[in-house]
């Protein structure tokens, strides 16, 4: 699976699994990846995942969209390990493995776990998947970024540290056996804090 992780500015790490045919990125409110830039066009290019890398449409916008460094012309290879610059925002293309899709059974049923479960548990960007792509908003100059970290700060209200119980062991034979550990241990640490409060 190809993911975008993002290069600069307050989002720097974030994630952005491209999981859909096509993605745009642009100003445009219905943009799946959305950039509140004046440097950005409406619909600024598009992006399209195939097995050899992400093909990158420009579509005329005003500031050019760049794959390392350079402006492309019209459609372009994106490939592991390049960059890719729309406006004030450089992503890095990386390729994550796709996890078998029955990796462990969930506790009480013969379900298996699916990649997004997986991916959904594994996350480090604190936030949950909620779709196909990520939306990126309220990008533009400094000023705005930090408005915008004031209101977030208003509106949500500081998480207390969780209790984590620790991994059965250090090393795991699979990243299958791993996840099942990570996806116990949240269970446990849900339990203890149903118990507590």
């Amino acid at each position: 699976m190809w993911t975008l992780v993002i290069d600069t500015g307050k989002h720097r790490g974030r994630e952005v699994k491209l999981r859909a045919k096509e993605i745009v990125i642009g100003r445009a409110e219905e943009a799946q990846i959305r950039i509140g830039s004046g440097e950005v066009s409406r619909q600024h290019c598009t992006l399209q995942p195939f097995k050899e890398g992400v093909h990158v449409t420009d579509h005329g916008s005003r500031n050019g969209t760049l794959i390392n460094d350079v402006r492309i012309e019209s459609e372009s290879l994106l490939t592991a390990g390049n960059t890719l610059t729309v406006g004030p925002m450089r992503f890095r293309l990386v390729e994550i493995p796709d996890i078998e899709k029955s990796v462990a059974p969930r506790p009480g049923g013969d379900q298996k776990l699916t990649d997004d479960d997986i991916a959904d548990w594994l996350t480090d960007s604190g936030h949950p998947a909620t779709g196909d792509t990520t939306i990126v908003g309220g990008l533009g100059p400094a000023s705005t970024e930090e408005q915008d970290e004031e209101q977030i700060a208003e509106q949500e209200p500081p998480v207390p540290k969780r209790w984590v119980p620790p991994a059965s062991k250090m090393r795991f034979d699979s990243i299958a056996e791993e996840a099942a550990d990570i996806i116990r241990r949240h269970r446990e640490m849900l339990k203890a804090e149903e118990e507590a409060g």
